[in-house]
């Protein structure tokens, strides 16, 4: 029995291909197959993938003009026969056991999906990165839902689909596939599969390695994508409507809390004045009012910097906007100078401490050097001491022996005199 179906879209990744490769190869969980779909590379991805399919019976590579990873994703599952899918990414790496531990939780709690944290690296330097995918609160339960953790349910975990293990049949009763687009095409796939499951649970474990800031990747460019953000939560909105999941009040007001946190965080990203001025005017005017967020009440943002920055949005003009931005990094740029300067005087005091400390320290070590030389001195005065009073020791053994031998003299001189004394009687 294939236990997960493991899904790749591979698009001209041939310097990272292997390692990846290597990492679901190498996986503790043998029972699994592996779904590489070639999205028309122009590198040596294809043949790379060729080599893996004829020296490991479970891989298999499927190809596709390029038409980018949603279409992959969703040709992989239509092939899947394992009883979970994961959907992976080709410049990614994964902890040898992720598989195992993935589906030994959900199978312990019978889980429709499985959720870990993953840990992000620099592509260039190879660093790890400080970053989380897995966000507090969590639930209390161990096996919740949408129905039972509604508030914070749709900030819990990003949408991407490569931390989730899902069980396959999920997915083809629920009539769920990723968007056929270039960017953001895994929002409606991922946020619409955790809505409709019954039973998740968590795996609090960095399972999941995440090559970050590469720059051919799609999510380098993320400025220029506010068509694809718009679109993926205007579509995604839709959906859970139509499913009925909108419906719970504390559900959307959850939901519209991830898509503020996504349009300001899309800002933050753009990368002209006039980019930004389209994306203002397109927040304020049209998307805000179509996700009924043209004017939400104080109170009802969960995040106070995100709550901020909506009143200003929505209170200020583009230009007020931006220049309340400047001068509050201007304030911070201000604070980080001051904290530059303090923490470089604390550094100067710590410095003359470590100094003194070393100074001491010689100090301490010469007093320890002229002690050894005192307590060395004082051992050769012992020794003396003892040598001299194992001399006198020999001198009084020696008297005493001269003694006893004068005693035994004088008793053998007067024995004698006492017995010719007698016999002259």
């Amino acid at each position: 029995m294939i236990k997960v179906s493991v899904i790749i879209p591979v698009y001209n990744v041939s310097a990272y291909l292997r390692q990846c490769l290597d990492s679901v190869s190498g996986q503790t969980l043998s029972e699994i197959e592996v779904i590489c779909i070639d999205d028309g590379s122009t590198d040596d991805s294809l043949s790379i993938l060729r080599e893996y399919e004829q020296s490991d019976s479970r891989f298999h590579v499927l190809t596709q003009e390029n038409c980018y990873a949603g279409v992959a994703r969703n040709k992989g599952l239509e092939q899947a026969q394992g009883e979970y899918v994961i959907f992976w990414d080709a410049d990614d790496y994964f902890a040898l056991d992720a598989l195992e531990l993935l589906y030994q939780r959900a199978k312990i709690f019978d889980a429709d999906i499985c959720i870990c944290d993953a840990q992000d690296f620099d592509a260039d330097s190879g660093k790890l990165l400080a970053h989380s995918y897995l966000h507090k609160p969590f639930p209390e339960e161990e096996v919740f839902s949408v129905k039972t953790f509604k508030k914070y349910f749709f900030l819990l975990t990003a949408p991407v689909p490569w931390n989730k293990l899902i069980r396959r049949s999920l997915l083809l009763q629920e009539n769920i596939r990723f968007q056929e687009i270039q960017h953001i095409n895994d929002v409606l796939g991922t946020f619409t599969t955790l809505a409709c499951a019954e039973r998740i649970v968590l795996l609090k474990k960095k399972l999941i390695f995440y090559r970050a800031n590469r720059s051919a990747s799609l999510m380098s460019t993320y400025g220029n994508k506010q068509d694809s953000v718009f679109l993926a939560y205007w579509c995604l909105k839709n959906e859970l409507e139509r499913r009925g999941i909108l419906e719970d009040e504390e559900v959307l007001q959850g939901f519209r809390n991830k898509v503020l946190g996504i349009y300001l965080y899309t800002m933050r990203h753009c990368n002209t004045l006039e980019q930004c001025r389209e994306y203002y005017r397109e927040l304020k005017e049209e998307q805000f009012p179509a996700m009924g967020m043209a004017q939400l009440p104080e109170g009802y943002i969960f995040n106070q910097k995100d709550e901020e920055k909506y009143h200003q949005l929505m209170n200020l003009s583009l230009e007020e906007y931006l220049f309340d931005q400047f001068c509050y990094l201007n304030l911070k740029n201000k604070e980080s100078r001051q904290v530059i300067k303090d923490t470089k005087s604390e550094c100067r005091e710590l410095k003359r401490r470590l100094r003194e400390s070393k100074e001491k320290i010689r100090a301490l070590r010469n007093e320890k050097k002229a002690l050894k030389i005192k307590l060395r001195q004082s051992r050769a005065e012992c020794d003396l001491l003892r040598e001299k009073e194992a001399d006198q020791q020999k001198i009084i053994e020696q008297q005493g022996r001269q003694l006893q031998l004068k005693s035994v003299r004088v008793g053998l001189s007067i024995s004698r005199t006492l017995g010719r004394l007698r016999s002259g009687d």
